[in-house]
């Protein structure tokens, strides 16, 4: 029996297949990041003008919340201190 002539055994897909297959997916990658590209530019844009036309820029609006968060933390812990205070006087602090 001549082995020269004998197929061989086992899994053996076509490689211009496996290429072709690859080169698709390359140029489709391309044009998805191409694509997510052009919408992030107009999303950048958007936000940007969005921003602009405000009446107050989004800092000053955040510094605002953090201040009231502040004011109410402290106003919540100065209750529960007082709170505390009326249940045990020995928790009050030394004045």
């Amino acid at each position: 029996m001549d082995t020269s002539q004998e197929t061989p055994v086992g899994f053996s897909p076509d490689s211009r297949s496996l290429i072709l297959g690859a080169v698709l997916i390359g140029v489709g990658s391309a044009i998805g990041l191409t694509g997510l590209g052009i919408c992030s530019a107009s999303v950048v844009s958007a936000t940007r003008q969005w921003i602009s036309e405000m009446e107050v820029p989004p800092q000053q609006i955040a510094r605002q919340k953090w201040n009231l968060a502040r004011a109410a933390a402290l106003a919540g812990a100065d209750a529960w201190r007082k709170g505390a205070a009326e249940y045990d006087p020995s928790l009050t602090a030394a004045d």
